[in-house]
């Protein structure tokens, strides 16, 4: 008796564990039917969780999709006829999270994963913080870019490793009579002398930038001209 109320015990502290998750949280069975589901699971559905019990995907598709606006990176709000499609996405085990956005404005995050029984346990997260985060740096890398893209001035990134261009401007562009970059190019290929490559690169790592390091570099027609550059070093992805 008392290993069974031990054991009692210990399911209710779960099940109150599980209850007390923010995130949507269930369990299926091998027919994608719900055993168990909390309250954060349940809440789009306005039911209670023990009103989904015996359920599958296809049953409560078409209300989950009340809320959907975009499912799996595709625009789905009002085009009822993708409700099998979400269903069939939704019983999908063990892959690639799937975002979704609401028609209010939040995100959430699928992932479902197999039990020992051949079941499956499923996850819905709230990432909306770390989406409009996203989405921020997306709008501000845009502008920045467009910035670029209209300014007069030659502006370019390279890796400082092996000069690989990594972003040039338009008038970057027309300064060396260079069409867009297509495939790699190294920016060692202006300096018409290797070895003012190399001072420069050295006194960027030095100092961690250069001001007005005068070079004669080449276009791609083969003239010369002579430029003053200024960079700085920074970090970008894990590289120099």
């Amino acid at each position: 008796m008392a290993a069974l109320n031990e054991r009692r015990r210990l399911i209710q502290l779960m099940t109150d564990a599980i209850e007390s998750l923010p995130d949507g949280f269930v369990v299926s069975d091998a027919d994608d039917r719900i055993l168990f589901c909390n309250s954060a699971f349940a809440l789009p559905y306005g039911r209670p969780p023990h009103a989904l019990v015996g359920l599958t995907p296809d049953d409560v598709a078409p209300d989950f999709f009340k809320h959907l606006r975009r499912f799996d990176g595709r625009l789905v709000e009002g085009a009822r006829s993708l409700i099998p499609w979400v269903a069939e996405r939704l019983r999908e085990v063990g892959g690639k999270p799937i975002e979704l956005e609401l028609i209010g404005g939040g995100w959430r995050e699928i992932s479902r994963h197999r039990t020992s029984d051949g079941g499956s346990v499923t996850l819905r997260a709230d990432i909306t913080d770390r989406k409009s985060a996203e989405l921020a740096l997306r709008d501000s890398e845009a502008m920045i870019r467009r910035i670029l893209e209209a300014a007069p001035v030659t502006v370019g990134m390279t890796r400082a490793e092996d000069g690989l261009i990594l972003y040039e401007s338009p008038a970057s562009r027309r300064l060396f009579l260079r069409d867009p970059i297509v495939g790699d190019l190294s920016a060692r290929s202006f300096f018409v002398d290797p070895k003012e490559r190399e001072r420069y690169v050295e006194t960027l790592y030095r100092e961690g930038g250069v001001d007005a390091f005068e070079a004669i570099f080449r276009r791609t027609d083969g003239s010369e001209f002579n430029a003053a550059v200024s960079a700085r070093l920074i970090d970008y992805q894990g590289e120099k």
